[in-house]
């Protein structure tokens, strides 16, 4: 099971996810976020030159194309993951320079409703990220939603399950979920606070476990 944590802002969080051999590191590029990680221009500015294995993914909603690029260049990221309402053609101008994960919000729990969105993507996009319902910019609904759901569907692209889909309780089950395209966890604000430190001895807790259920 591969790892994602997003929204680190210091190069400290870096380093310290290199330990747990994290395989993908999320970069919040959205101005709205608490973790946007230009707020701290400094750390922003070391975390540009790590020298790292880790998969550097950049996240944005809703941003424009020169943006998205001109930011590729900058932190030398590996992955764009766009998180908003970008249109199957926006994501095809992303993807022509680089591999995309595309977010999918479970905004109606149906075959129907699922489908038609991975349709719209299937040629435009590398990854899927399956995460939850948001009610509004602070509140995440955590509980509506059975990621077990996601076993009976016909994806056929490599994918991760967003921590908005998983209780922490949830995690040593995820060893037995079953789908032929499950990449792995992608753990994020369902995670950790206002400050990804507030909360880090549960995320270090989380990634101890997945560490056991991987060896």
């Amino acid at each position: 099971m591969n790892l994602k944590v997003c929204g680190i802002t210091t190069i400290k969080e870096f380093e310290q996810l290199e330990l747990y051999l994290v395989d993908f590191v999320g970069l919040d590029f959205r101005e709205n976020s608490p973790h946007y990680i230009k707020n701290n221009p400094a750390e922003s500015e070391q975390i540009k030159k790590i020298e790292t294995e880790i998969k550097k993914v950049g996240l944005f909603s809703n941003s424009s194309i020169e943006n998205i690029f001109a930011t590729i260049d900058e932190y030398e990221l590996d992955l764009v993951q766009l998180c908003g309402e970008e249109s199957s053609d926006f994501c095809r101008t992303i993807s022509s320079e680089i591999e995309i994960i595309k977010t999918i919000c479970l905004k109606n729990i149906s075959n129907n409703t699922i489908e038609r969105q991975l349709q719209e993507y299937d040629d435009v996009c590398d990854y899927y990220c399956f995460d939850c319902n948001k009610i509004d910019d602070n509140e995440i609904n955590v509980s509506e939603f059975d990621y077990n759901y996601l076993s009976t569907l016909k994806i056929e692209k490599p994918f991760f399950i967003g921590g908005g889909l998983i209780k922490f309780s949830d995690i040593q089950q995820l060893n037995s979920f079953n789908h032929p395209d499950f990449l792995g966890l992608d753990i994020n604000s369902n995670f950790k606070n206002t400050s990804f430190l507030e909360s880090y001895t549960q995320v270090l807790t989380l990634l101890r476990t997945i560490n056991q259920i991987n060896n």
